[in-house]
């Protein structure tokens, strides 16, 4: 059995521990195995890869942070706006998302015009949770900003907000398609931070239990409402999350509320 064909069986094993979502101790074996095939990939590399549709421009991240973003009641704004207002709108704000993003050291992946997603610990940042609490803090006030100015402009009442969901595990990161020049990251937790962005109130942020033994490390004082839900789609157990709300982290980064 060659290289390629053993780098390609931890590859699979990693993977489908992972998208089961096994226990905790079967979880941290398929991070450990991602591991394992990222070193040994990164010094057997050839001009070809030896994982199946794997290149030199995907990337295996086996403890990515990975966060959505999305509009709240977004397409009832659509609704209410004229096509100009309503790419102008979302225009602003994915302006605004991306600067923020630069400033916090964050990734901005695929987006929808309606939300994206994103990379939290970008070239392994040992400060994303500061970056990330920024990020969240400042977008989220930055939104509402454009908000009032769009309803001053439209003599309009509309209501909305932002809503993150965050998670963390072994993701791939590139482009899907052969030509593709947009990069996304494919794993069951981008999934699963979808599925808490979805349970988000306006202007909250949902973490999944390891994102916040992480967090709780660097911000101790952020209030959080444990939650577990039952329910999610797609996944067969109980998952435990913590919810936050921006008026905690602001008083935790000294900023004006």
């Amino acid at each position: 059995m060659g290289i390629s064909e053993i780098l390609s069986g931890v590859y699979a094993i990693a993977m489908t521990c992972s998208t089961l979502n096994l226990a905790s101790s079967y979880d941290l074996m398929a991070q450990g195995l991602l591991v394992v095939g990222t070193l040994l990939l990164s010094t057997v590399r050839k001009k070809r890869s030896f994982l199946p549709y794997l290149n030199t421009k995907h990337t295996v991240i086996p403890c990515a942070v990975v966060g959505v973003v999305d509009i709240v009641s977004s397409t009832q704004i659509s609704n209410s706006l004229d096509l100009y207002t309503n790419f102008t709108f979302k225009r602003s704000f994915l302006k605004a998302a991306s600067q923020r993003a630069k400033e916090s050291n964050i990734m901005i992946l695929n987006d929808t015009g309606d939300g994206f997603l994103f990379l939290a610990n970008d070239e392994n940042s040992s400060n994303w949770c500061m970056n990330l609490a920024s990020f969240y803090e400042n977008l989220t006030s930055d939104f509402q900003d454009i908000l009032r100015h769009t309803n001053d402009l439209t003599g309009q009442q509309l209501q909305s907000g932002l809503r993150f969901g965050v998670s963390c595990g072994p993701v791939i990161l590139g482009g899907l398609g052969d030509k593709s020049s947009q990069i996304t990251a494919v794993g069951s937790i981008v999934n699963l931070a979808a599925r808490l962005c979805s349970r988000a109130d306006v202007n909250e942020i949902v973490f999944s239990a390891r994102v916040w033994e992480t967090l709780r490390t660097v911000l101790p004082d952020w209030k959080v409402e444990k939650r577990i839900y039952g329910d999610l789609k797609g996944f067969n157990s109980d998952v435990s999350v913590l919810h936050a709300n921006r008026r905690a982290i602001t008083l935790q980064l000294g900023t004006a509320a």
